[in-house]
Order: C-alpha cells, then structure tokens, then sequence
C-alpha cells in the first residue's frame, strides 16, 4: 500500500471524491498527526492524473468564484431597491390604499386647529 499525504481535511475529502468517481480504489485515512490516502501501488500513476487534472480544472475556478460573488454583491443591491420600490408603487397605486393616504393625509383645518394635526398642511 502506498500513502498519499494530504495536507487538510478538506483537500482530502475532495480528493477521495475524486478518486471515487473515477472507480480508483482507495481508503482515507486520518490520524491526529497526519492525513493520507492509501491505495495500492498500481493504482499510484492513476490516482495522481487523476487528482492533477482535478486540481488543474478547479485553479481556473477559484478566480472566477471571486469574480462572480463581487458581481452579485452589487445586483444583490439593486434587485433590493427594485423590489422594494416595486412593493411600496403597488401598494400606493392600489385604490384602496391610495383612498386610506388621502383620508390620512388629508388637509383639514378641524384636524389642523381643533387636534393638533401639524402634519396635515404638509402632506
């Protein structure tokens, strides 16, 4: 049996996947020390294309994962401001609303001199 040592949990995880996917036969083993994947000797070459070609295939990923999460930091913003503005125009332009904002808003000068409804001129 041949060891390939991994340097972390999560590289090791990913790369069993791998190895699992492309039917190698193999065992993840993790010791308080180190972490290794085993697996026997003629499967070596194999395992290592494997894992190489895996690791190539992602390098071009991890910039473009970048690229696109700050891309979705300033639409995430703007759908924001759309939606909300979309919510508050319906709510506004539904007649029955628009009616309870007049009544409300209303400039009555009862309202105004009578109960001291100072907002009334301004709105």
């Amino acid at each position: 049996m041949i060891e390939i040592t991994v340097p972390d949990l999560v590289v090791a995880n990913e790369w069993s996947l791998v190895l699992h996917a492309r039917g190698i036969q193999h065992e993840l083993v993790a010791t308080p020390s180190d972490i290794f994947i085993l697996l026997d000797e003629e499967y070596l070459d194999d395992a290592w294309a494997e894992i190489e070609e895996y690791e190539a295939e992602n390098r071009a990923w991890e910039h473009q994962d970048d690229i696109l999460s700050d891309g979705f930091k300033d639409v995430r913003g703007a759908i924001f401001v759309c939606l909300l503005l979309f919510a508050s125009f319906s709510l506004l332009l539904s007649d029955r609303v628009h009616q309870i904002l007049i009544t409300i808003g209303a400039n009555e000068a009862e309202g105004v001199l009578d109960k001291g409804q100072f907002w009334r001129p301004i709105t």
